[in-house]
């Protein structure tokens, strides 16, 4: 059962939904996302190391648990969503995202292996939301689900903690 692993935090207008996931080796993950370290190079929307796009497929632990984000996933909504993309990264401090969405995936998702009070959050810039600016203090264990053209973005990091994420 779904229900005893996960927490619901808020079900926010159009679909950006919370969750605290339960049970999850946090630790070992995120020694998995180190231990890659940066394999793109800087190329992307996100400044910040980051591993490959196939990430689920390289490590069990990571596939374990991208497939249970899924099926959270396909639990809130009528779709049967299949994995595509999934990837790690850790920001430090000066480190952000720009703004982009991941369209034309129909729905993403962002967890938190570490964030420490004071990490940057994460910002649905004007999306869906009447032309204001939604913002998500993460917390370790957190879970965002979304529509994958929502536009967002993380801020630089201004902490001296890393925040590390899938």
């Amino acid at each position: 059962m779904l229900s005893n692993r996960i927490d619901a935090i808020s079900k926010q207008p159009k679909q950006i939904d919370q969750f605290i996931l339960k049970d999850i080796p946090n630790g070992t993950i995120e020694k998995i996302i180190h231990a890659e370290g940066d394999v793109q190079n800087n190329n992307t929307n996100l400044k910040c190391d980051m591993t490959s796009w196939k990430f689920h497929t390289e490590y069990e632990v990571i596939g374990v648990l991208a497939k249970f984000i899924t099926e959270i996933i396909n639990d809130q909504d009528p779709y049967n969503w299949i994995l595509g993309d999934c990837w790690g990264a850790v920001y430090r401090k000066g480190n952000a995202a720009n703004m982009h969405s991941h369209y034309p995936y129909g729905k993403s998702f962002i967890y938190y292996v570490k964030a420490l009070d004071g990490s940057s959050p994460l910002v649905f810039d004007n999306t869906y939301y009447r032309d204001q600016v939604y913002s998500i203090n993460p917390k370790t264990g957190m879970l965002v689900t979304f529509p994958s053209d929502c536009e967002h973005s993380v801020p630089a990091s201004t902490s001296d903690e890393e925040r590390t994420i899938i």
